[in-house]
């Protein structure tokens, strides 16, 4: 089939597929598709909650940076999530026979529970009162560049 030829061609990016294989079996919080041997995906997909999820924070940044992806693996031409697209592409999304995988890839359906509790959050956050008031407030912001004021 035309995946394992592009498999055998480019390779895969991750952990080579076989860890992955037994990953996406498991996976409690994405749909996976059957015929999807998950090569390439990062393995946090398929085993982390999206509910608790929390991206490592880079120490010399103080904020994160790759949320625990990776986007090239030196081994191979391409980033692994463009081969991993390439490869699955027919699989999941508008082209999928079955309902429980037109919702997208494990990744897409991933980051797509990581939206939704985003938006709760804002929306929380839009109820408190400290919120409302500050969104009420009018500032002025004065600025003053070198040289003589008003010239």
């Amino acid at each position: 089939d035309i995946a394992r030829m592009m498999q055998t061609m480019f390779g895969g990016g991750g952990d080579g597929g076989d860890g992955n294989r037994r990953l996406a079996r498991r996976a409690r919080y994405v749909n996976v598709h059957p015929n999807d041997d998950c090569s390439g995906i990062e393995s946090l997909f398929l085993t982390e909650n999206p509910a608790t999820f929390t991206p490592r924070v880079n120490a010399m940044a103080g904020y994160p940076l790759t949320w625990g992806t990776s986007i090239y693996d030196p081994d191979n031409n391409l980033p692994p999530a463009m081969m991993r697209l390439m490869m699955t592409q027919l699989k999941y999304g508008s082209y999928a026979s079955d309902a429980a995988y037109k919702v997208g890839t494990p990744e897409q359906q991933f980051v797509a529970a990581l939206m939704k509790r985003k938006r709760a959050e804002l929306a929380e956050f839009d109820k408190q009162p400290a919120t409302k008031e500050l969104m009420s407030s009018d500032m002025t912001l004065r600025v003053a560049g070198p040289g003589p004021a008003g010239g």
